[in-house]
């Protein structure tokens, strides 16, 4: 997952190209390498997004928002990729020794006491 929050707030055509996102705008065009991007936040209703940016932003787990008019969250894109890493982390949790399993609750109910 990148590191990097991309805010777009004006008419722009987001694509994809030689594994760089591209955001052009009608003076401007920014080039940013896809692993770098953790989320991308439309704040425009004027924005036009390729499904090839939307496929290489999912790969890389990151999380494209979309607003509505009003400047709202309307919608988020959410990948399959991270729903089958949680799945792989609870088998590997399940088969975890009992004695393990007790120590971690014990320190779970430790922490909740103590908030």
């Amino acid at each position: 997952m990148g590191w990097r929050t991309i805010v777009v707030t004006q008419h722009a055509k987001i694509s994809l190209m030689t594994g760089n996102l591209v955001v052009q705008t009608d003076t401007d065009r920014y080039h940013i390498p896809v692993r770098d991007v953790g989320v991308l936040l439309i704040q425009t209703v004027q924005a036009v997004i390729t499904a090839a940016a939307l496929v290489a932003l999912a790969e890389v787990q990151a999380k494209v928002i979309f607003t509505g008019r009003d400047g709202q969250p309307i919608c988020t894109t959410t990948g399959d990729y991270s729903n089958a890493q949680s799945a792989v982390t609870v088998q590997e949790q399940v088969a975890w020794p009992q004695d393990r399993m007790m120590k971690l609750w014990t320190r779970i109910v430790a922490s909740k006491l103590q908030n």
